[in-house]
C-alpha cells in the first residue's frame, strides 16, 4: 500500500475534491490506523531489562517509517498549491 502510495498509483482516483476526500480517508484507515497501533504496541512491548528480540525491533521500526512517511507526505499534501 504504502509503496503504491509512493509510486503515485492513486494519483488518477481522486479527480474530484470529493474523490480526494474518500481517498484520504481510505488510506488514513489502511495505513495511518495500523501503523499507530503497530509502533504503539512494538514500543510498548520492549522492556529495557530484557533482551529484545530483532522481529520486535523490525515491528518497531518498520511501523515509524509507515507513520513517518505517511505524515510526510499529508505534510507535502498541505503545503501544495492546487
Amino acid at each position: 500500500m504504502m509503496g503504491a502510495l509512493f509510486a503515485g498509483a492513486f494519483k488518477g482516483m481522486a479527480r474530484t475534491k470529493e474523490d480526494q476526500q474518500a481517498l484520504g480517508v481510505f488510506l488514513m484507515l489502511l495505513l495511518l490506523a495500523p501503523s499507530i497501533v503497530g509502533l504503539a504496541l512494538a514500543a510498548s512491548s520492549m522492556d529495557r531489562r530484557l533482551p529484545n528480540t530483532i522481529a520486535m525491533w523490525i515491528a518497531a521500526v518498520w511501523n515509524a517509517l509507515i507513520l513517518g512517511g505517511f505524515i510526510l507526505l499529508m505534510i507535502a499534501g498541505l503545503l501544495m498549491k492546487n
